[in-house]
């Protein structure tokens, strides 16, 4: 079982508050829209309470109709500050994504083989959709609704002080409660996302090969066995899904069921200052009662709120994994030759081990190869021979001597320059998804029809 660090959680926290920093102008215009929509949508209660307590006993029918009409007038501003709140949080948001995918797909694209080696498709695709896909929901909306119910939850509290304080705390009572509870499944319910996103890359992995690997499947009879496979990962998905969301609707009955303890409270208080102390109007009980709801509503909204956020900050986590993890290292001025490579290559004592293998593919290994010459490596399958190309062509580096092109050690040169100055032929060929004519012309981009 994952255990969480809090300390390591903050400090991905503050990478992504900071890298979201280019975009923060779009948050400004956000965080004024929330503060009007929060004012106006305070003034309905005190509303209410001027209609049932003022206007009605002393029939001022034209100040019920002219504060309607100014109500609407403000629900109306409120409209448009939701809308265009929604707006610059939505530019806050997939400018910030658009900008992460780029920089994922680039990273993609430039680590080692090595890190292909060693990680499954499945969890490479789930860090570039799923959480991804997480930290957009998070950023795009979450995080702004839970600035505003804080906001709301801080705003009635005080409001509802000034109206009643006992009533007040007795509405607060619950609060304690509900921390705890929400403490206790979050730690939990963190975790449980946690083994659900591992679980999946394994699925995911599973069927990718299946699909990729279907010709062997079918050639071998393998098919009872891929689907023992993938059915593997599958229960423990399906155990691990039915685990954790009933998980998460305890927690949210367990709210509920504090919520209406609160209200019920409220009630038997109320009707305690109404009908024996007689200290409260009707008005002003349907006031507070309308408070009440906007103080509960939102703290049963950050159950879900914190749920999504809990599961992007993990998988902010895991995105930042895979672009904290470095590319194969290129000298800040690599050497750039003028003119095409001249051809010599030279090996001198190069050893190289696969990541997890304790034996050598290559061991000490010293030749040289001279420009316009042709050689031909021969040996058994396993012997070393497409690792010797794959570090001329520096898909890895040794583990211990150099190569040299043209008298340069390769680390030197500029890995463009080195690539575009070698030409491979692949054991098998890939094909992109395109014509034939576009996947011709990968071999040189610029290349006309001709």
């Amino acid at each position: 079982m994952e255990k969480k660090n809090p300390g390591k959680e903050k400090k991905f926290f503050r990478r992504y508050v900071s890298s979201t920093r280019p975009y923060q102008k779009y948050i400004f215009i956000a965080l004024i829209m929330m503060i009007v929509m929060v004012s106006i949508q305070i003034l309905l209660p005190k509303f209410f309470e001027k209609i049932i307590d003022q206007y009605i006993p002393q029939k001022q029918f034209g100040q019920v109709v002219l504060g309607a009409a100014i109500l609407l007038g403000l629900y109306f501003i409120r409209m448009f500050a939701f809308i265009l709140r929604n707006n610059r949080m939505l530019h806050f948001g997939y400018y910030y994504i658009y900008d992460l995918r780029n920089r994922l797909m680039h990273h993609f694209q430039y680590l080692s083989f090595r890190y292909f080696d060693r990680t499954k498709t499945g969890d490479i695709m789930n860090r570039m959709l799923d959480d991804v896909m997480n930290t957009e929901m998070m950023t795009t909306n979450s995080l702004i609704y839970l600035l505003e119910d804080v906001l709301l939850i801080f705003s009635v509290s005080i409001i509802m002080g000034f109206m009643n304080w006992q009533l007040t705390v007795i509405s607060l009572l619950i609060l304690p409660v509900y921390l705890f509870v929400h403490k206790y499944f979050r730690r939990n319910l963190h975790i449980k996302n946690r083994n659900i996103r591992d679980n999946y890359a394994q699925l995911s992995s599973e069927f990718h090969d299946s699909i990729a690997g279907i010709r062997v499947i079918r050639a071998f009879n393998l098919e009872d066995h891929r689907k023992g496979q993938f059915n593997k990962y599958l229960l423990e998905d399906r155990h691990l899904r039915i685990d954790t969301y009933t998980n998460n609707a305890i927690f949210v009955g367990i709210t509920e069921y504090l919520t209406i303890l609160g209200i019920i409270l409220v009630l038997v208080g109320g009707s305690y200052f109404a009908i024996i102390k007689g200290t409260m109007s009707a008005g002003t009980i349907v006031a507070f009662y309308t408070y009440l709801g906007y103080l509960y509503n939102p703290i049963i909204r950050l159950s879900n709120t914190t749920t999504i956020i809990e599961a992007g900050l993990s998988s902010i986590k895991r995105i930042y994994e895979v672009l904290d993890t470095p590319t194969p290292p290129e000298k800040i001025n690599p050497v750039i030759p003028s003119g095409k490579a001249k051809g010599k290559i030279e090996f001198k004592n190069v050893s190289f081990h696969y990541d997890g293998s304790h034996e050598a593919a290559l061991n000490n290994i010293s030749f040289g190869v001279e420009p316009g010459k042709t050689i031909a490596l021969v040996g058994q399958s396993g012997g070393g021979k497409s690792t010797l190309i794959n570090l001329v062509i520096r898909f890895y580096d040794p583990t211990f001597g150099s190569i040299y092109l043209d008298g340069h050690d390769l680390k030197d040169l500029q890995l463009k320059w080195l690539r575009q100055n070698i030409s491979l032929v692949l054991q098998e060929g890939f094909l992109f998804w395109g014509t034939i004519r576009e996947n011709i012309r990968y071999g040189k981009m610029g290349a006309t029809d001709e």
